[in-house]
């Protein structure tokens, strides 16, 4: 399963899960604050993490459910 992790800002932040094959989002999250940059999925694919600032933040890759915050 290839999926493509990407960050889209307006007034909350937002990270999308997509399906690589047909561009379905398969998850999404919202935070406020700082928005995301060196996003990455771990080894399984089952979370997606990113540096927001100065703020690590960890999402479930499946549904957008957040699942750690380290600042």
């Amino acid at each position: 399963v290839t999926r493509v992790v990407g960050s889209f800002w307006r007034h909350t932040d937002q990270l999308f899960v997509l399906d690589g094959a047909t561009s379905a989002v398969v998850a999404r999250a919202e935070w406020t604050g700082h928005p995301a940059n060196r996003m990455r999925f771990s080894p399984d694919g089952a979370i997606v993490a990113a540096a927001c600032g100065p703020v690590l933040r960890v999402w479930d890759a499946a549904t957008g459910a957040p699942v750690a915050e380290k600042q």
